[in-house]
């Protein structure tokens, strides 16, 4: 979760994570500290934002957003990535 999302911000693009449910407070964590850090440089804290939904779903539709979605980076097991 960190290590993607420093990625994008190091390529000066935002960021959206969304984690599995088992961790969702983890990620939550991550996303908030995240933000907070760029606001402390002088950065929007809105280049890093977490959706609060950890069903699936939420990722089939992420990957339906060509043309406003430029990468996705899946985790998880093979169905999800196919």
């Amino acid at each position: 979760t960190a290590d993607a999302a420093g990625i994008c911000i190091r390529t000066g693009n935002a960021c959206i994570l969304r984690g599995g449910s088992l961790a969702y407070h983890s990620c939550a964590m991550i996303a908030e500290l995240l933000a907070d850090a760029l606001e402390a440089k002088g950065f929007p804290r809105e280049a890093v934002s977490m959706i609060e939904s950890t069903d699936r779903e939420a990722t089939g539709e992420l990957m339906k957003l060509r043309g406003i979605v430029d990468v996705l980076i899946p985790r998880g097991g093979a169905g999800l990535i196919q």
